[in-house]
């Protein structure tokens, strides 16, 4: 059956992202990754299901800090215009750019 988050409501498909945790029987789980075809159907739902997964709210989040980025790309820029995961997840912690693990 369907699991509740409490005692009125059901789980929703915007409760399922990369990065949140939802409560099972009392059991914690968080959802740590999804496969392609996952994150390709909640990017093409991001406006209905998934916000979460909207490429328009992650633009605007950065360009609501375009400037602190832009500074903080050229303290990781090596010349070649790459940016490793790592290197990324500093720069949105250095910018105070606040990304949740799916966006």
């Amino acid at each position: 059956g369907r699991v509740h988050v409490d005692e009125k409501n059901y789980y929703t498909p915007e409760d399922f992202s990369v990065g949140a945790q939802v409560v099972v029987n009392s059991q914690i789980f968080e959802i740590v990754e999804a496969d392609e075809y996952t994150l390709r159907y909640m990017e093409a739902n991001s406006r209905r299901k998934f916000p979460q997964s909207s490429i328009d709210a992650i633009v605007q989040k950065m360009l609501d800090n375009k400037e602190a980025i832009g500074r903080a790309v050229i303290k990781y820029d090596k010349g070649d215009g790459v940016l490793t995961i790592p290197q990324l997840a500093q720069l949105c912690e250095d910018c105070d750019l606040d990304l949740s693990p799916q966006e």
